[in-house]
């Protein structure tokens, strides 16, 4: 009788046994169980990245548009505001136009929306020396949806009326705007990004009280136009500047808030703005300052006098502006707080009391 060999009975012992086919079945079984389960969590989550992918699209864009406004002086129509933000952020206007599931996105605008020194305008619009009326309904929206087309009636320009664009406008977060009656798209998927352009707007006031009318002019208009009286809305960053009768360059305003001046014997001044603004100071306002300070009754208890508290600060304000037109040099840091406790030691040696 042969015996096996002993490298043969190895090699069986060490070989692998095959799956049956019920066991193949029963694992196969398994991972399709396993697959049901997890994959409507897969899918939310991926409708979920999509989501939050398609919002920091849209904010982006919202910001761009923004930027090319306040840059350009211009708000863009629903023909060329793909292309302001195409070029603001540097992106193709497909882009800009289409989200990543294919469908058109949409920029709404309020059907009253008025604008314009008339306020009479819509969109585009383009600002000049004119401005515009206070802004009026100055809102729009860009509108996407990752689940299928928006509504037919939906189109990038005019809303189809002012009830339509509210309705949209005051929609919650996962909710279909009220109205959007056969629309078969999941109000999780629709992204809203609401813009309210009368925020980018600021007042400016020019009153006139000489018999010669100060003039201005808006960024860099080559032109100076009178200024009898003046209340408009300008785009924030606008360059104001200020002229006297003669066209004379008195100031130049870089608006951020509300501003008001009045021209006064032919010199431009500041106020406080009527509507709450802050106070600007000019040259000819501390002039004023000067004017009214050395006017008044001086203080008969004080020890320093008016002249003492002008010389202290006239010096405090020299040794400053030296300072920082040399860049802020440390060595004459040292002068400048000298005289800075020098005129705090003047000014309470004429407002208090003198000591016995």
């Amino acid at each position: 009788m042969n015996m096996p060999n002993t490298k043969d009975l190895q090699r069986t012992a060490t070989r692998p046994a095959a799956w049956s086919l019920i066991e193949m079945i029963g694992v196969i079984a398994i991972i399709a169980v396993i697959s049901m389960a997890i994959a409507p969590v897969l899918v939310k989550q991926i409708a979920q990245a999509n989501k939050d992918a398609e919002i920091r699209i849209l904010e982006r864009m919202a910001e761009g548009l923004q930027m090319s406004v306040l840059r350009q002086h211009r708000i863009p129509g629903a023909i060329d505001f793909a292309e302001a933000i195409a070029r603001e952020l540097g992106l193709d206007q497909t882009t800009v136009l289409q989200n990543r599931a294919g469908y058109q996105r949409v920029y709404l605008i309020h059907p009253s929306m008025r604008l314009g020194p008339n306020g009479n305008s819509t969109l585009p619009y383009t600002q000049d020396w004119r401005g515009s009326l206070e802004p009026t309904n100055a809102r729009v929206m860009l509108i996407s949806s990752l689940s299928m087309p928006l509504p037919s009636g939906i189109q990038s320009g005019l809303a189809p009326s002012e009830n339509d664009f509210e309705n949209i406008w005051n929609t919650a977060e996962g909710s279909v705007p009220s109205g959007w009656t056969g629309w078969g798209g999941d109000g999780s998927s629709l992204i809203i990004r609401r813009i309210n352009l009368g925020l980018l707007f600021v007042q400016v006031a020019l009153n006139n009280n000489s018999q010669d009318v100060g003039k201005f002019a808006i960024d860099d208009e080559t032109g100076r136009h009178d200024a009898p009286w003046i209340n408009y809305w300008y785009l924030t960053g606008t360059r104001l500047r200020l002229f006297g009768g003669d066209g004379t360059l008195q100031t130049t305003e870089v608006l951020g808030d509300p501003v008001s001046f009045v021209y006064d014997n032919g010199v431009w001044r500041s106020r406080p703005y009527s509507n709450g603004g802050g106070l600007r100071l000019s040259g000819t306002d501390l002039q004023a300052a000067y004017d009214l300070f050395m006017a008044s009754p001086p203080n008969p208890n004080g020890k320093a006098t008016k002249a003492d508290v002008i010389a202290a600060m006239t010096n405090f304000m020299t040794l400053y502006i030296n300072w920082a037109n040399q860049n802020f040099p440390k060595n004459l840091q040292n002068g400048v707080k000298q005289a800075a406790m020098d005129l705090d030691d003047t000014l309470e040696k004429y407002l208090f009391k003198a000591a016995k």
